[in-house]
């Protein structure tokens, strides 16, 4: 800001290659489009600063999440067929590489069942997988979803099978940004 009062007052105190109308002094051309210059380049630098970087899409930032998770099942093998389902918390994060990473559980009438979450987001698309593991075994169910300003929605449905049993999983996730 002192570069362009400089500037400005060098400004007005020159004329355009002429005699001064009230001093007679010459003024040098030359020295008169410099001065615009460094004026012009002050103002575009001064412009640039009170615009500031470009925001950065919120959407595309880290942030923790909470929320909810309803997920169903169908079971059909050796023991019969039955479905049941259950609604419960979810705790989720995505660090400043996109990764997401949480923890989700619901209790249904018979078992409680417990999930991580690991996952990535490209763009506002999240892409990944729900893990529910037991002493013997790990289960990864496939999920995808979006992300807002406000917060995130994923879904899931796959169907597990092994040894004659069948196990549908599927449900929704919808959590909304804490920070």
């Amino acid at each position: 800001m002192n570069r362009f009062l400089w500037v400005a007052m060098t400004i007005c105190a020159c004329g355009a290659d002429k005699a001064d109308e009230d001093t007679g002094m010459a003024i040098d051309a030359d020295q008169l489009d410099e001065a615009s210059s460094v004026a012009d380049a002050d103002a575009d630098a001064d412009a640039d600063a009170d615009a500031g970087d470009p925001e950065t899409d919120p959407s595309m930032l880290a942030g923790a999440f909470v929320g909810t998770m309803t997920t169903q099942y169908e079971y059909e093998g050796s023991f019969g067929a039955f479905e049941d389902s259950c609604t419960g918390d979810v705790s989720l994060a995505i660090d400043d590489d996109l990764v997401l990473t949480g923890t989700g559980l619901c209790v249904f009438d018979s078992f409680e069942l417990g999930f991580d979450l690991e996952g990535q987001q490209t763009d506002l698309a999240l892409r990944g997988v729900l893990i529910s593991e037991s002493a013997t075994d790990r289960v990864e169910t496939p999920f995808s979803g979006s992300r807002d300003n406000n917060g995130l929605s994923l879904s899931f449905d796959t169907t597990h099978e092994a040894d004659g049993e069948a196990v549908r999983l599927f449900g929704s996730i919808t959590a909304s940004l804490v920070r």
